[in-house]
Order: C-alpha cells, then sequence, then structure tokens
C-alpha cells in the first residue's frame, strides 16, 4: 500500500521502510516549516522597510510645509518691506515735485527780473 504525499509515494509497508518513510515525512515537514518561518521573517523585514519608508515620507511631507509656511512668512516680509519702500518713494517724489515747482517759479521770476534789466538798459 503506498501513500502520496506532498508529491512524495510514501509506502505503508509493515517493514524497515516505513520507519524511513516517517522520517522523510518528517524532513519534508520540517523543511516545509523552515520555508514558512522564513518567508514570515521576509514578511517581518518587509513590513519594516514600509514602515521606515512611510515614516521618511511624512517626515519629507512635514519638511516640505515647513518649508512653504517660512517661504510665506518670508514673502510678507518682502511685501511689507516693499510697500514701505514705495511709500518712501511716494513721499520722495511728493517732495521733489514741489521743490521742482519751486524752482520753475523762481526760474519765471528770474526770467522776469532779467527781461526788466534788459528793457531798464535798452533806454
Amino acid at each position: 500500500m503506498e501513500l502520496v504525499f506532498g508529491g512524495t509515494i510514501l509506502s505503508l509497508l509493515p517493514d524497515d521502510r516505513v520507519p524511513n518513510s516517517l522520517t522523510m515525512l518528517q524532513k519534508t515537514l520540517f523543511s516545509a516549516m523552515e520555508l514558512v518561518i522564513n518567508m514570515m521573517r521576509e514578511v517581518e523585514v518587509q513590513e519594516k522597510a514600509v514602515d521606515i519608508v512611510q515614516e521618511e515620507a511624512s517626515r519629507g511631507g512635514l519638511d516640505i510645509m515647513v518649508k512653504v509656511d517660512d517661504l510665506k512668512r518670508m514673502l510678507a516680509h518682502a511685501k511689507d518691506a516693499n510697500d514701505m519702500h514705495a511709500g518712501e518713494v511716494f513721499g520722495e517724489k511728493a517732495i521733489l515735485a514741489t521743490e521742482a515747482r519751486e524752482l520753475q517759479s523762481r526760474l519765471l521770476n528770474l526770467s522776469d527780473e532779467r527781461d526788466k534789466s534788459l528793457a531798464i538798459l535798452n533806454k
């Protein structure tokens, strides 16, 4: 009589081959258990690798958000500084426009005085 187990044909004879068959069965079972244990270890290693990658991705995303916040603050500071400079430029422009009008008025007065002086000299 024969028994097929996992592709192995085991003889169920009452002679000395029966302990041999049991030994082979034990070896096959032990080998299969080792294979399962090794697969489980590999799965654990891969799960740890996934955890590490997920943690790094999370940290990377957090780093990006921190950088975005820094850039937003820098942009707000630059905008405030730009607005302040624009106000200064506007004020200086107004002062220069007033000075230009005053100089133009003085020039007209000097021109009038010159014309009067030339008229007096021509008489």
